[in-house]
């Protein structure tokens, strides 16, 4: 997807084959897009964003990453960040059964790269 100097993204992919996240982002409007691509040069060159914009969840090793009204989420390999699913924000705080979808596609990528 995206590789920068201190930090690369991808997308992580299901059992099927299938790219949640890839998905999602190719749903959004552009403008969306657009401030999703400028958060991830950011992140990528500085290695870090606004807490707000970037943070670890509680609980659990996955990461989101924040817009305005949309949200994607992702885990860490290295200095590689994978994006599992996104959603459009809901309320103040990610729901749980998003964060368990993120759980389980970061289970079956990993899976499968380890079974290579």
């Amino acid at each position: 997807m995206y590789r920068k100097l201190l930090l690369e993204f991808d997308y992580a992919s299901r059992t099927n084959g299938k790219k949640p996240a890839k998905e999602f982002y190719d749903s959004l409007p552009d403008e969306e897009r657009v401030n999703i691509r400028v958060l991830l040069n950011k992140l990528g060159e500085e290695g870090k964003l606004a807490k707000n914009r970037f943070k670890k969840l509680h609980g659990c090793d996955i990461w989101q990453l924040s817009t305005y009204d949309y949200r994607l989420l992702c885990f860490q390999v290295g200095k590689c960040y994978f994006f599992t699913n996104g959603f459009a924000k809901q309320g103040q705080t990610t729901p749980q059964r998003i964060i368990d979808l993120a759980v389980d596609i970061m289970k079956e990528h990993l899976r499968r790269k380890s079974n290579k």
